[in-house]
Protein backbone atom coordinates (compact mmCIF):
# COMPACT_ATOMS: atom_id res chain seq x y z
CA UNK A 1 0.00 0.00 0.00
CA UNK A 2 1.89 3.44 -1.39
CA UNK A 3 0.27 5.28 0.55
CA UNK A 4 0.37 8.53 3.91
CA UNK A 5 -0.30 7.27 7.64
CA UNK A 6 -2.08 10.13 9.23
CA UNK A 7 -0.73 10.25 13.14
CA UNK A 8 -2.78 12.71 15.86
CA UNK A 9 -3.89 13.55 18.46
CA UNK A 10 -7.73 12.40 19.84
CA UNK A 11 -8.03 16.09 20.76
CA UNK A 12 -6.98 17.18 17.08
CA UNK A 13 -9.55 14.86 15.58
CA UNK A 14 -11.28 17.74 13.19
CA UNK A 15 -8.02 19.14 12.60
CA UNK A 16 -7.20 15.25 11.19
CA UNK A 17 -10.10 14.65 9.45
CA UNK A 18 -9.72 18.18 7.44
CA UNK A 19 -6.11 17.39 6.07
CA UNK A 20 -7.32 13.59 5.73
CA UNK A 21 -10.55 14.58 2.82
CA UNK A 22 -8.70 17.22 1.86
CA UNK A 23 -5.94 14.69 0.78
CA UNK A 24 -8.32 12.34 -0.15
CA UNK A 25 -10.17 15.08 -2.73
CA UNK A 26 -6.77 15.28 -4.41
CA UNK A 27 -6.24 10.90 -4.86
CA UNK A 28 -4.12 10.41 -2.32
CA UNK A 29 -4.62 6.98 -0.36
CA UNK A 30 -4.69 7.83 3.15
CA UNK A 31 -4.53 5.47 6.45
CA UNK A 32 -5.58 6.56 10.23
CA UNK A 33 -6.60 4.68 12.82
CA UNK A 34 -10.46 4.85 12.32
CA UNK A 35 -9.92 2.94 9.39
CA UNK A 36 -8.97 -0.02 11.50
CA UNK A 37 -12.03 -0.31 14.42
CA UNK A 38 -11.12 -3.25 16.98
CA UNK A 39 -7.26 -3.47 15.21
CA UNK A 40 -4.05 -2.21 17.32
CA UNK A 41 -3.12 0.36 14.57
CA UNK A 42 0.37 0.78 16.00
CA UNK A 43 0.84 -3.36 15.63
CA UNK A 44 -0.53 -2.97 11.94
CA UNK A 45 1.65 0.07 11.17
CA UNK A 46 4.63 -1.37 12.18
CA UNK A 47 3.88 -4.50 9.91
CA UNK A 48 2.75 -1.88 6.65
CA UNK A 49 5.30 0.48 7.35
CA UNK A 50 8.19 -0.40 4.75
CA UNK A 51 4.93 -0.17 1.79
CA UNK A 52 4.01 3.07 3.01
CA UNK A 53 5.34 6.30 1.52
CA UNK A 54 5.41 8.85 4.26
CA UNK A 55 4.09 8.72 8.01
CA UNK A 56 1.89 12.41 8.38
CA UNK A 57 2.29 13.78 12.01
CA UNK A 58 0.24 16.35 13.15
CA UNK A 59 1.86 18.20 15.90
CA UNK A 60 0.05 20.41 18.13
CA UNK A 61 0.06 21.10 21.83
CA UNK A 62 -2.23 18.28 22.66
CA UNK A 63 -0.08 15.93 20.04
CA UNK A 64 3.18 16.67 21.72
CA UNK A 65 2.41 15.17 24.72
CA UNK A 66 0.67 12.25 23.15
CA UNK A 67 3.12 9.12 24.08
CA UNK A 68 1.14 7.30 21.24
CA UNK A 69 1.98 9.83 18.44
CA UNK A 70 5.99 10.32 19.43
CA UNK A 71 5.97 6.16 18.64
CA UNK A 72 4.46 6.93 15.51
CA UNK A 73 6.55 9.39 14.67
CA UNK A 74 9.39 7.77 15.73
CA UNK A 75 8.93 4.67 13.44
CA UNK A 76 8.49 7.73 10.65
CA UNK A 77 11.47 9.11 12.00
CA UNK A 78 13.41 5.80 11.90
CA UNK A 79 12.69 4.69 8.32
CA UNK A 80 13.37 7.92 7.00
CA UNK A 81 9.50 8.83 6.29
CA UNK A 82 8.44 11.22 8.57
CA UNK A 83 6.75 14.45 7.60
CA UNK A 84 5.77 17.28 10.07
CA UNK A 85 2.87 19.38 9.98
CA UNK A 86 2.21 22.12 12.90
CA UNK A 87 -0.50 23.95 13.59
CA UNK A 88 0.05 26.14 16.78
CA UNK A 89 3.44 24.98 17.61
CA UNK A 90 6.74 26.87 16.52
CA UNK A 91 8.43 23.58 15.88
CA UNK A 92 7.98 19.77 16.37
CA UNK A 93 9.19 18.35 19.75
CA UNK A 94 12.69 17.00 20.05
CA UNK A 95 14.01 14.86 18.34
CA UNK A 96 11.87 14.97 15.66
CA UNK A 97 12.55 18.50 14.94
CA UNK A 98 15.50 17.33 12.98
CA UNK A 99 13.12 17.56 10.01
CA UNK A 100 11.61 20.37 8.85
CA UNK A 101 8.43 21.32 10.33
CA UNK A 102 5.07 22.71 7.44
CA UNK A 103 3.14 25.25 9.03
CA UNK A 104 -0.43 25.02 8.71
CA UNK A 105 -1.84 27.47 10.72
CA UNK A 106 -4.76 29.46 9.49
CA UNK A 107 -5.30 27.07 6.49
CA UNK A 108 -9.32 26.19 6.86
CA UNK A 109 -8.92 23.74 4.10
CA UNK A 110 -11.61 25.88 1.65
CA UNK A 111 -9.18 27.98 0.04
CA UNK A 112 -5.43 28.67 -1.18
CA UNK A 113 -2.84 28.23 1.52
CA UNK A 114 1.06 28.18 0.86
CA UNK A 115 1.61 26.11 3.96
CA UNK A 116 -1.24 23.26 2.32
CA UNK A 117 0.78 23.81 -1.02
CA UNK A 118 4.00 22.69 0.41
CA UNK A 119 2.62 19.69 2.42
CA UNK A 120 1.11 18.49 -1.03
CA UNK A 121 4.36 19.10 -2.47
CA UNK A 122 5.79 17.41 0.16
CA UNK A 123 3.95 14.25 -0.50
CA UNK A 124 4.09 14.24 -4.04
CA UNK A 125 7.75 14.08 -3.77
CA UNK A 126 7.13 11.00 -1.36
CA UNK A 127 4.55 9.05 -3.54
CA UNK A 128 6.08 9.26 -6.47
CA UNK A 129 9.42 8.44 -5.47
CA UNK A 130 7.84 5.25 -3.98
CA UNK A 131 6.32 4.95 -7.04
CA UNK A 132 2.53 5.57 -6.16
CA UNK A 133 1.88 8.20 -8.24
CA UNK A 134 3.41 10.43 -11.19
CA UNK A 135 5.66 13.05 -10.74
CA UNK A 136 3.83 16.48 -9.95
CA UNK A 137 0.60 14.86 -10.51
CA UNK A 138 -0.72 15.28 -6.82
CA UNK A 139 0.31 19.46 -7.04
CA UNK A 140 -1.48 19.15 -10.51
CA UNK A 141 -4.53 17.80 -8.52
CA UNK A 142 -4.61 20.60 -6.28
CA UNK A 143 -3.97 23.30 -8.50
CA UNK A 144 -6.97 22.01 -10.48
CA UNK A 145 -8.92 21.72 -7.40
CA UNK A 146 -7.92 25.35 -6.11
CA UNK A 147 -8.88 26.83 -9.34
CA UNK A 148 -11.78 24.99 -9.43
CA UNK A 149 -13.29 26.04 -5.90
CA UNK A 150 -12.47 29.65 -6.93
CA UNK A 151 -14.60 29.42 -9.89
CA UNK A 152 -17.02 28.19 -8.01
CA UNK A 153 -16.43 30.81 -5.08
CA UNK A 154 -16.91 33.34 -7.70
CA UNK A 155 -19.96 32.30 -8.83
CA UNK A 156 -21.47 32.33 -4.97
CA UNK A 157 -19.92 35.74 -4.70
CA UNK A 158 -21.90 36.94 -7.97
CA UNK A 159 -25.15 35.63 -7.28
CA UNK A 160 -25.15 36.95 -4.15
CA UNK A 161 -24.50 40.51 -5.74
CA UNK A 162 -27.39 39.50 -7.76
CA UNK A 163 -29.33 38.53 -5.25
CA UNK A 164 -28.92 41.85 -3.30
CA UNK A 165 -29.82 43.49 -6.14
CA UNK A 166 -32.85 41.70 -6.76
CA UNK A 167 -33.64 42.76 -3.16
CA UNK A 168 -32.99 46.33 -3.55
CA UNK A 169 -35.36 46.06 -6.85
CA UNK A 170 -37.73 44.21 -5.21
CA UNK A 171 -38.17 46.86 -2.06
CA UNK A 172 -38.44 49.35 -4.33
CA UNK A 173 -41.43 48.22 -6.71
CA UNK A 174 -43.37 47.41 -3.47
CA UNK A 175 -42.70 51.12 -2.46
CA UNK A 176 -43.78 52.37 -6.37
CA UNK A 177 -47.07 50.08 -5.78
CA UNK A 178 -47.97 51.26 -2.45
CA UNK A 179 -47.60 54.80 -3.69
CA UNK A 180 -49.77 53.78 -6.62
CA UNK A 181 -52.77 52.81 -4.68
CA UNK A 182 -52.23 55.97 -2.36
CA UNK A 183 -52.48 58.00 -5.17
CA UNK A 184 -55.68 56.19 -7.06
CA UNK A 185 -57.67 56.32 -3.70
CA UNK A 186 -56.83 59.83 -3.36
CA UNK A 187 -57.95 60.47 -7.42
CA UNK A 188 -61.32 58.29 -6.17
CA UNK A 189 -62.04 59.96 -3.42
CA UNK A 190 -61.88 63.22 -5.56
CA UNK A 191 -63.90 61.99 -7.86
CA UNK A 192 -66.52 60.98 -5.28
CA UNK A 193 -66.01 64.74 -3.89
CA UNK A 194 -66.54 66.56 -7.25
CA UNK A 195 -70.16 64.60 -7.72
CA UNK A 196 -70.92 65.34 -3.70
CA UNK A 197 -70.29 68.74 -5.01
CA UNK A 198 -72.48 68.13 -7.75
CA UNK A 199 -69.93 69.83 -9.97
CA UNK A 200 -70.76 70.23 -13.69
CA UNK A 201 -69.65 67.86 -16.49
CA UNK A 202 -66.38 69.73 -17.10
CA UNK A 203 -64.83 69.14 -13.74
CA UNK A 204 -66.18 65.43 -13.84
CA UNK A 205 -64.17 64.60 -16.53
CA UNK A 206 -61.28 66.05 -15.33
CA UNK A 207 -61.43 64.13 -12.35
CA UNK A 208 -62.29 60.93 -14.31
CA UNK A 209 -59.32 61.18 -15.77
CA UNK A 210 -57.34 61.85 -12.63
CA UNK A 211 -58.71 58.71 -11.88
CA UNK A 212 -58.24 56.83 -15.00
CA UNK A 213 -54.17 58.13 -15.10
CA UNK A 214 -54.09 56.93 -11.47
CA UNK A 215 -55.63 53.21 -12.19
CA UNK A 216 -52.97 52.65 -15.05
CA UNK A 217 -50.32 53.57 -13.25
CA UNK A 218 -51.54 51.29 -10.40
CA UNK A 219 -51.68 48.63 -12.97
CA UNK A 220 -48.56 48.89 -14.31
CA UNK A 221 -47.02 49.08 -10.70
CA UNK A 222 -48.65 45.99 -10.16
CA UNK A 223 -46.99 44.74 -12.98
CA UNK A 224 -43.44 45.57 -12.18
CA UNK A 225 -43.85 44.06 -8.63
CA UNK A 226 -44.92 40.60 -10.23
CA UNK A 227 -42.16 41.09 -12.25
CA UNK A 228 -39.43 42.14 -9.27
CA UNK A 229 -40.56 39.24 -7.41
CA UNK A 230 -40.19 36.72 -9.76
CA UNK A 231 -36.35 38.26 -10.62
CA UNK A 232 -35.89 37.77 -6.39
CA UNK A 233 -37.17 34.47 -7.09
CA UNK A 234 -34.77 33.45 -9.79
CA UNK A 235 -31.59 35.32 -7.93
CA UNK A 236 -32.57 33.64 -4.66
CA UNK A 237 -32.65 30.13 -6.78
CA UNK A 238 -29.43 30.91 -8.66
CA UNK A 239 -27.63 31.47 -5.64
CA UNK A 240 -28.97 28.17 -3.50
CA UNK A 241 -27.38 26.50 -6.81
CA UNK A 242 -24.32 28.46 -6.45
CA UNK A 243 -23.95 27.34 -3.29
CA UNK A 244 -24.86 24.15 -3.27
CA UNK A 245 -22.01 23.21 -5.70
CA UNK A 246 -19.68 25.11 -3.83
CA UNK A 247 -20.20 22.73 -0.62
CA UNK A 248 -20.36 19.67 -3.52
CA UNK A 249 -16.87 19.83 -3.74
CA UNK A 250 -16.41 19.78 0.24
CA UNK A 251 -18.94 17.18 0.60
CA UNK A 252 -17.57 15.00 -1.71
CA UNK A 253 -14.21 15.15 -0.12
CA UNK A 254 -16.17 14.11 3.25
CA UNK A 255 -17.40 11.18 1.67
CA UNK A 256 -14.07 10.12 0.04
CA UNK A 257 -12.44 10.56 3.89
CA UNK A 258 -15.14 7.90 5.28
CA UNK A 259 -13.95 4.60 5.46
CA UNK A 260 -14.59 2.08 2.94
CA UNK A 261 -16.57 -0.10 5.31
CA UNK A 262 -18.59 3.06 5.87
CA UNK A 263 -19.39 4.25 2.31
CA UNK A 264 -20.03 0.92 1.31
CA UNK A 265 -22.95 1.13 3.19
CA UNK A 266 -24.13 4.77 2.77
CA UNK A 267 -26.38 5.44 0.13
CA UNK A 268 -26.12 7.52 -3.63
CA UNK A 269 -25.85 11.07 -2.37
CA UNK A 270 -28.98 13.51 -2.67
CA UNK A 271 -26.75 15.34 -5.32
CA UNK A 272 -27.19 12.35 -7.68
CA UNK A 273 -30.57 12.80 -8.29
CA UNK A 274 -32.29 15.64 -10.18
CA UNK A 275 -34.02 17.68 -7.99
CA UNK A 276 -37.68 18.82 -8.80
CA UNK A 277 -38.38 21.94 -10.69
CA UNK A 278 -39.58 24.07 -7.93
CA UNK A 279 -43.05 25.28 -8.70
CA UNK A 280 -43.75 28.78 -9.14
CA UNK A 281 -46.56 30.68 -8.73
CA UNK A 282 -48.03 31.70 -12.48
CA UNK A 283 -48.60 35.93 -12.29
CA UNK A 284 -51.65 36.87 -13.00
CA UNK A 285 -50.74 38.14 -16.01
CA UNK A 286 -50.21 34.72 -17.35
CA UNK A 287 -54.12 33.85 -17.46
CA UNK A 288 -54.47 35.96 -20.48
CA UNK A 289 -52.65 39.65 -22.41
CA UNK A 290 -52.92 41.94 -20.29
CA UNK A 291 -55.42 44.43 -20.26
CA UNK A 292 -56.87 47.37 -18.54
CA UNK A 293 -59.86 47.11 -16.98
CA UNK A 294 -63.56 48.40 -19.40
CA UNK A 295 -64.16 52.22 -18.53
CA UNK A 296 -67.39 51.22 -16.35
CA UNK A 297 -65.65 49.86 -13.73
CA UNK A 298 -63.10 52.93 -12.64
CA UNK A 299 -66.83 54.51 -13.30
CA UNK A 300 -68.57 51.91 -11.23
CA UNK A 301 -66.19 52.64 -7.93
CA UNK A 302 -65.65 56.59 -8.66
CA UNK A 303 -69.55 57.49 -8.99
CA UNK A 304 -70.24 55.30 -5.73
CA UNK A 305 -71.96 58.43 -4.08
CA UNK A 306 -74.42 59.25 -7.19
CA UNK A 307 -75.10 55.55 -6.93
CA UNK A 308 -75.45 55.32 -3.17
CA UNK A 309 -78.08 58.46 -3.79
CA UNK A 310 -80.28 56.01 -6.36
CA UNK A 311 -79.47 52.85 -4.14
CA UNK A 312 -82.18 53.73 -1.41
CA UNK A 313 -84.71 52.81 -3.39
CA UNK A 314 -83.45 49.14 -3.84
CA UNK A 315 -84.41 48.45 -0.71
CA UNK A 316 -87.74 49.90 -0.50
CA UNK A 317 -89.35 50.79 -3.81
CA UNK A 318 -90.81 49.00 -6.37
CA UNK A 319 -93.22 49.40 -8.85
CA UNK A 320 -95.92 47.94 -10.94
CA UNK A 321 -99.53 47.69 -11.61
CA UNK A 322 -101.80 45.70 -9.29
CA UNK A 323 -98.40 44.95 -7.64
CA UNK A 324 -98.46 44.39 -3.56
CA UNK A 325 -96.06 45.29 -0.99
CA UNK A 326 -93.28 42.29 -0.50
CA UNK A 327 -94.47 40.53 2.95
CA UNK A 328 -91.88 40.61 6.07
CA UNK A 329 -89.53 37.81 5.82
CA UNK A 330 -91.04 34.45 8.16
CA UNK A 331 -87.38 34.25 9.58
CA UNK A 332 -87.92 37.48 11.33
CA UNK A 333 -91.88 38.15 12.37
CA UNK A 334 -92.57 41.65 13.45
CA UNK A 335 -93.95 42.23 16.62
CA UNK A 336 -97.69 41.86 17.03
CA UNK A 337 -98.13 45.77 18.17
CA UNK A 338 -96.92 46.12 14.71
CA UNK A 339 -98.81 44.20 12.75
CA UNK A 340 -101.72 45.52 14.55
CA UNK A 341 -101.53 49.36 13.71
CA UNK A 342 -99.59 48.68 10.41
CA UNK A 343 -101.52 51.15 7.40
CA UNK A 344 -102.69 49.89 4.47
CA UNK A 345 -99.96 50.34 1.54
CA UNK A 346 -100.64 52.76 -0.72
CA UNK A 347 -102.05 52.03 -4.01
CA UNK A 348 -98.90 51.64 -7.19
CA UNK A 349 -97.77 55.03 -9.00
CA UNK A 350 -97.95 54.23 -12.44
CA UNK A 351 -94.46 54.51 -14.30
CA UNK A 352 -94.98 56.96 -16.93
CA UNK A 353 -93.12 56.48 -20.01
CA UNK A 354 -91.66 59.68 -20.00
CA UNK A 355 -88.94 58.68 -17.09
CA UNK A 356 -88.04 55.29 -19.16
CA UNK A 357 -84.75 55.76 -21.43
CA UNK A 358 -81.14 56.51 -20.79
CA UNK A 359 -80.01 59.93 -19.35
CA UNK A 360 -76.72 61.49 -19.27
CA UNK A 361 -75.31 62.13 -15.58
CA UNK A 362 -72.46 64.45 -16.69
CA UNK A 363 -70.18 61.65 -17.86
CA UNK A 364 -71.51 60.75 -21.24
CA UNK A 365 -74.11 58.92 -22.63
CA UNK A 366 -71.68 56.41 -23.10
CA UNK A 367 -72.03 55.52 -19.75
CA UNK A 368 -75.99 56.91 -19.18
CA UNK A 369 -78.14 55.97 -16.41
CA UNK A 370 -81.22 54.05 -17.34
CA UNK A 371 -84.82 53.47 -16.56
CA UNK A 372 -86.71 50.66 -17.51
CA UNK A 373 -90.39 49.42 -16.53
CA UNK A 374 -90.04 45.63 -15.62
CA UNK A 375 -93.49 44.17 -14.96
CA UNK A 376 -94.44 47.24 -13.24
CA UNK A 377 -90.98 47.62 -11.51
CA UNK A 378 -88.94 50.67 -12.06
CA UNK A 379 -85.26 49.39 -12.52
CA UNK A 380 -82.74 51.78 -12.76
CA UNK A 381 -78.95 50.87 -14.33
CA UNK A 382 -76.25 52.00 -13.44
CA UNK A 383 -72.59 50.95 -14.08
CA UNK A 384 -73.75 47.70 -14.52
CA UNK A 385 -75.62 47.23 -11.27
CA UNK A 386 -79.15 47.26 -11.83
CA UNK A 387 -81.56 48.38 -8.31
CA UNK A 388 -85.35 48.18 -8.43
CA UNK A 389 -87.52 51.60 -7.24
CA UNK A 390 -91.03 52.40 -6.43
CA UNK A 391 -92.88 56.10 -7.36
CA UNK A 392 -93.85 57.92 -4.23
CA UNK A 393 -95.82 60.32 -6.69
CA UNK A 394 -96.85 61.48 -10.15
CA UNK A 395 -98.96 64.48 -11.70
CA UNK A 396 -99.07 66.41 -14.96
CA UNK A 397 -96.17 68.33 -14.01
CA UNK A 398 -94.14 65.75 -13.67
CA UNK A 399 -92.94 62.63 -11.88
CA UNK A 400 -91.82 62.44 -7.97
CA UNK A 401 -89.83 59.74 -6.54
CA UNK A 402 -88.57 59.94 -2.52
CA UNK A 403 -86.29 57.46 -0.80
CA UNK A 404 -86.00 56.74 3.05
CA UNK A 405 -82.76 58.65 3.53
CA UNK A 406 -84.80 62.03 2.45
CA UNK A 407 -83.27 61.95 -0.81
CA UNK A 408 -85.89 62.79 -4.05
CA UNK A 409 -86.12 62.59 -7.99
CA UNK A 410 -87.94 65.59 -9.98
CA UNK A 411 -88.64 64.73 -13.30
CA UNK A 412 -89.70 68.35 -14.83
CA UNK A 413 -89.85 69.64 -18.45
CA UNK A 414 -87.66 66.69 -19.74
CA UNK A 415 -84.88 66.98 -16.64
CA UNK A 416 -84.34 64.59 -14.19
CA UNK A 417 -82.70 65.92 -10.88
CA UNK A 418 -81.53 64.37 -7.37
CA UNK A 419 -81.75 66.23 -4.45
CA UNK A 420 -79.67 64.41 -1.65
CA UNK A 421 -81.22 64.94 1.87
CA UNK A 422 -80.39 68.11 3.54
CA UNK A 423 -79.59 69.70 0.30
CA UNK A 424 -81.57 72.28 -2.34
CA UNK A 425 -79.21 71.86 -5.06
CA UNK A 426 -80.08 69.21 -7.74
CA UNK A 427 -78.01 67.11 -9.51
CA UNK A 428 -79.87 67.31 -12.84
CA UNK A 429 -79.26 64.28 -15.76
CA UNK A 430 -81.03 65.18 -19.52
CA UNK A 431 -81.97 62.40 -21.85
CA UNK A 432 -79.37 60.87 -23.89
CA UNK A 433 -81.32 60.78 -27.59
CA UNK A 434 -79.95 58.24 -30.94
Amino acid sequence: MSGVFLSYSRGDRDLAFRILRNLRALGVDVWWDEDMPGVDWQEELGRQINELAAVLVIWTPLSAASKNVRDEARLGQHTEKLVNVMVGVASPPFPFDRVNGLPLDGWTGRGAHGGWTRVVRTLDERLSAAGGSEPGSLVAALKQREQFIGRKTKEVAEAEAAFAEAQAADAASSDALDAARAEFAAAEGQLRSVIDMQAGPTLLRAAQQQLDAALAARTDAEQARRSSAAALSAASRSLSTAKSELERSFDESVAAAAPASERAAEPAPAEAKPSPPQAQPAPAATARPHQRPPRWQPLAIAAGAVVAVFAVGALALRSGAGHAPLAPSSSVPAPAAQAAVAPAAPPPVPIPPSLLGSWDLGLGCSNPVTFADKRGTLDRTFAGRTVSMKLSGSSSAGVEASAADGSRYQLRNGVLSVIPAGSTRPMSMTRCTG
